[in-house]
């Protein structure tokens, strides 16, 4: 696209329309791309509890924007008062390409025309520069296209160029993305399919630093045949491996480029799960404008949120000179889902990222009370900040009052060090046949965060928007740590239940016995389980602390004490040194066998010895893989003792000695990447060896700096 002359054509339409008609009110006389149609007026309806209708897309799947993965859907200028959004619209067997906009803080909204006759799916992403000028990508199925166009006015003048396309051919172009950070400009999509190299599910991207006048090689859109140049595909998988779309985030001088996602990084979990588990959140870096980029690096989950689930759904902000990223965590299950937030603990430092788990906690087990699910239902978060440098996080969760989606915002006032009380937002879900679906969110400039929404059959599309204020009265966040007496239970084959008429019976089998509690709320923590004879734990205590196992939250056991009584148990959280208060005290009547007893460690309280637990010795695959800086090698020992852990390099020479004491169960070391002597070891394969209790074990690990 030759922007020069299409500015220049642009102009002199806007002057042959000024000269042939009075004052335009844009509200009224909407222009469409090409400024020979007028669009009627979208409804301003509003429903009886919040939310203006913004347009209705006239059935399910017609609307659909890749901000619910990654990127906005929704562009606001710095006033508050100028608002524009995409949205599909059907047209027959068709779909069509809207922007809906409002020029009075969403009071009233109109709509452009920007493509249509399209596959029902229209995939897009929308940004804004610092002239308000608002630019759109999206896909076009039916040909296989990325399209991209850019308003020469700013939201709702209708100055469009013809669009541009930039990639169209046999690949399933899929879920494009864009972002814009000063003169940069940043355009991707996936190369979607099942033939390679076409269609390997690999990241192609277009960079321009003068906003789509012109763009850099390699990252140019003539460098292949069929559009742009792959940037990347999953190197942590390798090639074919799914990855989602990449969301872009640009430093204030721009030097500085984050690119961050999910990919298949346990392959394990991949199939044991059919697809729905190993996704981890990751990201690259570029220093230089983004012409160069560094290896993909996997952020490290909390352990209790590595196995089992599906990290996605995420967004980003810079702010106060670093990074901020939200990342969702879905398995699935009642307490399973969280909003979690990624920053650099040092501001300029990316060697040490900090994690807070931000979204709110169940407070119930599944299906007890109406309102259990509230902090189990997290999708589609946002993340933006004001002036002030207050930090907002707007998602999607359950309600406090029933199982119904509402939309949450939660607010930081000190850098994401400290998080308020999340603030439900909205009470629609009754006007919406039970439930609200968040698509974005944004603060752009006055004191209001603005959002979009859509009813269950994704046929209504509404706007609203709330004062940051409201999120900011959330109040102080009480420590995670407290909260995990709420949380237990005798959920997923637990032993027995609360202290009530009916005492459960059990007898494991084999007499191995499992313990569950939820949710796995001790980030860096561990637990502590009690198991006595009496209801008050006032004698015939047996404790056990779950050292090291944060990871899991159940608890497994060969036999009991004593059999044929009724046992009591109740757990609590550590969480360096800081102990929670007991959870409630639940019951169960044991026709099992009894156990020998063994390194009795009282912890101050009466009788009693630790139980004898099923631990096999394992040594797992070091995390991650390949090694940039850090590696965790974990592994489990049978009971508590010393243990020899060495790494050789491929020569099998010995390269460093890691020796120490374990303990019963799971056990995590840390290594640096040195040698014994402290220098750093060179590129290549590696291969680290554990010994203890006459067991041995060999794995091998790559280092790729």
């Amino acid at each position: 696209m030759k922007k020069s002359l299409c500015l220049c054509l642009a102009l002199v339409m806007a002057l042959a329309m000024a000269a042939t008609a009075k004052k335009m009110d844009p509200r009224t006389n909407l222009v469409t791309k090409d400024g020979s149609a007028i669009v009627g007026k979208v409804s301003g309806a509003k429903l009886p509890g919040v939310g203006t209708l913004v347009g209705t897309t006239g059935y399910a799947d017609a609307w659909r924007a890749t901000a619910g993965m990654a990127g906005k859907s929704i562009v606001v200028d710095p006033t508050g008062a100028k608002i524009g959004m995409a949205l599909g619209k059907a047209n027959g067997a068709f779909c069509d390409l809207l922007l809906a906009y409002s020029l009075d803080s969403g009071a009233t909204w109109g709509a452009q025309t920007i493509a249509a006759n399209m596959n029902t799916r229209i995939y897009n992403g929308l940004a804004m520069d610092s002239l308000n000028r608002i630019y759109i990508v999206w896909q076009d199925r039916t040909n296989n296209a990325i399209i991209w166009d850019r308003d020469e006015g700013g939201i709702g003048a209708g100055l469009w160029f013809p669009p541009d396309t930039l990639a169209k051919d046999s690949v399933a172009w899929y879920l494009p993305t864009m972002t814009v950070g000063g003169s940069n400009l940043i355009i991707s999509a996936i190369a979607h399919g099942a033939a390679v190299p076409v269609g390997d599910y690999s990241i192609h991207m277009l960079l321009s630093h003068d906003l789509g006048e012109t763009w850099e090689i390699p990252w140019d859109s003539v460098a292949l045949p069929y559009g742009w140049n792959k940037w990347d595909y999953n190197e942590i998988s390798g090639q074919g491996w799914d990855v989602d779309p990449v969301d872009w985030m640009f430093s204030g001088s721009g030097d500085t480029v984050v690119a961050f996602f999910d990919v298949v990084c346990d392959t394990d979990l991949y199939f044991a799960e059919s697809g729905y588990a190993g996704f981890f959140p990751v990201y690259k870096m570029s220093f230089d404008g983004g012409i160069t980029w560094g290896l993909m690096q996997m952020f490290t989950p909390p352990a209790q949120y590595w196995h089992g689930g599906w990290w996605y759904m995420y967004d980003g902000a810079w702010i106060g000179g670093r990074p901020y990223f939200l990342f969702t965590w879905q398995d699935g299950t009642w307490n399973g889902k969280a909003l979690f937030v990624y920053y650099p603990t040092v501001a300029g430092d990316f060697s040490d990222w900090t994690c807070k788990r931000i979204s709110d906690i169940p407070g119930n087990l599944a299906g007890v009370t109406p309102g259990d699910l509230n902090g189990g239902g997290i999708n589609f978060p946002t993340i933006s900040h004001d002036a002030a440098g207050n930090i907002y996080a707007i998602y999607q969760d359950c309600s406090k009052n029933n199982d119904n989606y509402e939309i949450f915002g939660v607010a930081s006032t000190d850098k994401g060090n400290t998080w308020l009380n999340p603030v439900q937002l909205t009470t629609e879900a009754g006007q919406l046949d039970g439930n609200i679906y968040l698509e974005a969110a944004e603060f752009a400039g006055g004191d209001k965060i603005h959002m979009l929404f859509h009813d269950p059959a994704y046929t209504n599309i509404y706007y609203w928007n709330v004062p940051t204020s409201t999120i900011l009265a959330g109040g102080v966040r009480p420590e995670e740590i407290t909260l995990a007496p709420e949380l237990c239970g005798s959920s997923e084959h637990g032993w027995g239940g609360p202290i009530d008429a009916v005492i459960d019976t059990v007898q494991g089998p084999g007499d191995t016995l499992r313990t569950f509690w939820s949710p796995k709320v001790a980030l860096g923590g561990t637990y502590e389980l009690q198991i006595s004879k009496s209801a008050n734990f006032s004698s015939d205590v047996w404790p056990y602390h779950v050292y090291l196992l944060p990871d899991v939250n159940y608890l497994g056991s060969v036999g009991l004490p004593e059999t044929n009584i009724v046992w009591h148990w109740r757990v609590r959280s550590d969480k360096d040194g800081y102990l929670s208060p007991w959870s409630p005290v639940y019951d169960f009547y044991y026709k099992g066998t009894t156990i020998n007893y063994f390194d009795w460690m009282p912890k101050g309280v009466t009788g009693g010895s630790d139980l004898s637990f099923n631990h096999k010795f394992a040594l797992n695959q070091n995390r991650p893989n390949p090694v940039n800086k850090l590696a965790e090698l974990s592994f489990t020992l049978p009971r508590s003792g010393n243990y020899s852990l060495k790494i050789y390099n491929i020569s099998g020479q010995l390269i460093r000695n890691l020796d120490g004491r374990g303990v019963a169960g799971q056990n995590t070391v840390t290594w640096n990447g040195l040698d014994n002597s402290g220098r750093k070891t060179a590129n290549g394969v590696y291969l680290y060896n554990l010994q203890a209790f006459g067991n041995s074990a060999t794995k091998k690990m790559i280092i790729l700096r």
